[in-house]
């Protein structure tokens, strides 16, 4: 694999997990907006993170501390 080639595929994975981030962030303001249902903000917004998973960052992070 070129040098090119492996900065082209590390460039358009960080732009994925922006973009990922991104709409992560925007359905948790969205869902932490909406009080009309039942459920609590906290409950949905525990759901997402657990569907989401830690940001590739975070678990670099814990892995550096163990």
């Amino acid at each position: 694999m070129s040098l090119q080639t492996y900065m082209q595929e590390q460039a358009s994975t960080l732009a994925r997990r922006a973009r990922k981030r991104a709409a992560f962030d925007a359905a948790r303001d969205a869902v932490a907006r909406d009080d009309a249902s039942g459920v609590t903000t906290e409950s949905l917004l525990a759901e997402l993170d657990a569907i989401r998973g830690p940001w590739p960052e975070q678990k670099e992070r814990g892995a550096a501390r163990t």
